[in-house]
């Protein structure tokens, strides 16, 4: 089966379980650009643009929040737009669950006054960064899609948040109140995610996924750390988990997935430095095994994490 069908098949589920979603055509979009008129209602406060990446609006009485920006400032207008024509005022805060520019470029489309939130460690790690992810991100896709994306990003520069939060920064947007929360290292040091407390919907960024593998983006992150940030957000109990770049799914079965994935990972991996294997005969073994023990996921390479374990 293929993971088309599988991703219609699981939207189906979840529509006929939670009522107000509308089953999609395809699987996650990869065109990166949003499209209009678009948003799809997930619970009583929470919507999500479907695309790269799924981008999320909360509406409250009082004020809105949105959750990652598209690629550059005209992802950015479509998304501001969006969120205008759901929005009860004009009112507007903006989170971003990642430094990467899928996430974060587009602030530049959002009307001025919109209140930049973001947690210190992705600010620090943005800052450090210095627009090198920008740069190559390009090139990086290949084909059509790199020329496209470079136009996105052209003149791009990242201003500075109006509110910088350690671990925890709570927004009541009137009769809804949304969790801001840094819990740990995972995809980056700076992942974000946020909790819809009133819908129990968590956004996770790339720390959560659905039937989709681990990208270990930042340096000396393990998948031992990834799953203490896992653990951390399963206390939260969600109903529902937003990925950024899989479909949304039942909270409980994407955390015991995910956080059961990066354990096999690591488990192996142990096992393989015990017993003499080389990081890079390991990296090779284990990429095959995950591959075939997880035939339905979108796999990336897993030789950085294999090789992060071998440095602890």
């Amino acid at each position: 089966m293929t993971w088309n069908k599988v991703a219609t098949i699981m939207w189906a589920v979840a529509n006929l379980c939670l009522g107000s979603w509308q089953a999609p055509a395809s699987a996650q979009d990869q065109n990166p650009m949003l499209r209009e008129n678009a948003a799809e209602k997930l619970s009583d406060h929470v919507y999500m643009l479907r695309g790269f990446p799924n981008v999320v609006i909360v509406v409250g009485k009082t004020a809105t929040l949105i959750i990652d920006t598209g690629l550059g400032p005209r992802n950015g207008d479509v998304v501001a737009r969006t969120a205008a024509a759901l929005a009860k005022t004009t009112k507007l805060f903006l989170t971003t669950t990642h430094f990467h520019p899928e996430h974060a470029a587009g602030e530049g489309g959002f009307p001025k006054g919109t209140i930049l939130v973001r947690a210190r460690a992705q600010h620090e790690e943005m800052e450090q960064d210095n627009g090198a992810t920008l740069s190559r991100f390009s090139i990086r896709r290949g084909g059509d899609a790199a020329l496209l994306d470079s136009a996105l990003l052209e003149g791009v520069k990242y201003r500075k948040p109006d509110v910088i939060f350690d671990k925890r920064y709570d927004l009541d947007l009137g009769g809804v109140h949304a969790r801001l929360i840094w819990a740990g290292p995972a995809h980056t040091r700076g992942d974000t995610e946020v909790f819809v407390k009133e819908d129990r919907v968590l956004v996770t960024g790339d720390v959560i996924h659905n039937k989709y593998g681990p990208v270990f983006a930042a340096s000396g992150i393990t998948p031992r750390d990834w799953i203490r940030t896992i653990d951390a957000l399963a206390q939260l109990h969600p109903k529902l988990i937003v990925p950024t770049h899989s479909l949304p799914g039942d909270g409980e079965d994407l955390i015991f997935a995910q956080r059961g994935f990066l354990v096999a990972l690591d488990e192996r991996a142990h096992a393989l430095k015990a017993a003499g294997t080389s990081a890079i005969d390991a990296g090779t073994i284990i990429n095959a095994e995950m591959k075939a023990r997880y035939p339905d996921w979108e796999l990336h390479s897993l030789s950085n994490a294999v090789a992060r374990v071998y440095a602890e």
